[in-house]
């Protein structure tokens, strides 16, 4: 009998992460204790991807949402199941603003405060959508800019062979769009050092939440996509950042 991919991983690589990424005590203490007056500008600045440099297709502003808290836990779920109709753009504005968009308070830098939790408030996820059949958005990559609300266009048409690599979905119907999480991985090490891709995984996971909640709300079909193809995704999405690392994806089937 086969053994799973896990049964066969060396568990020391776990334990390994675990403690390169661990904090000491004065570690923390030293966070903790610094005066913010003092923190050099990249450890409060908030970063603001492509402005000005890629087209922008401004998105409808969000509706509000009239389902509770309550009835989107329990709506919430995983639905693979394949739609002919492209994604309405307005469900996309809504799904996008209020899952990932930002909230702006008296006093707070601009852009620091959205609807997910971040370490430092430094953001290093980005949200890549790849239109596949999406009402007023082209075919090809885009990125989210939660500051205009917007897509920002990078990438040209996005062949069925790229969706079935990434995916592996060469027996299903393939999705109408895809997201991809992915972290820019500076914004973050460059605070926290090798505790900051935890901190990057922990908030990857806060803004899948988010969007299946809302999803949910919303009455659309979505689908997280843990087992994607990482080095399909870095190619799909390359040429922006650097250091940037794909996270996580879903599927608007």
């Amino acid at each position: 009998m086969k053994r799973s991919l896990a049964a066969t991983a060396d568990l020391t690589d776990y334990e390994d992460f675990h403690a390169v990424s661990s904090l000491q005590g004065w570690q923390v203490d030293r966070l903790r204790l610094a005066d913010p007056s003092s923190w050099p500008r990249e450890w409060t600045e908030v970063a603001r991807r492509d402005s000005g440099r890629l087209p922008l297709t401004p998105l409808p502003r969000p509706r509000p949402l009239t389902m509770g808290l309550g009835d989107a836990l329990i709506r919430r779920r995983t639905d693979r199941g394949a739609r002919s109709e492209p994604v309405a753009v307005q469900d996309l504005a809504d799904l996008l603003g209020w899952s990932l968009g930002t909230r702006e308070q008296p006093g707070a830098a601009p852009g620091s405060r959205r609807h997910y939790p971040s370490a430092g408030a430094r953001f290093p996820i980005d949200c890549h959508i790849l239109a596949l059949n999406t009402e007023g958005i082209a075919h090809g990559a885009h990125l989210y800019s939660p500051f205009e609300h917007g897509c920002l266009t990078y990438g040209s048409v996005i062949h069925d062979a790229d969706v079935e690599r990434l995916l592996g979905f060469g027996d299903t119907a393939l999705p109408r769009m895809i997201l991809i999480l992915s972290a820019s991985m500076n914004r973050t090490t460059r605070k926290y050092g090798e505790r900051g891709y935890r901190y990057a995984l922990i908030e990857a996971g806060h803004m899948m939440q988010n969007l299946y909640l809302t999803a949910a709300a919303l009455d659309l079909p979505f689908a997280a996509v843990g087992g994607f193809c990482d080095i399909d995704a870095r190619r799909l999405i390359d040429g922006l950042e650097t250091d940037e690392l794909p996270l996580y994806c879903a599927v608007l089937p």
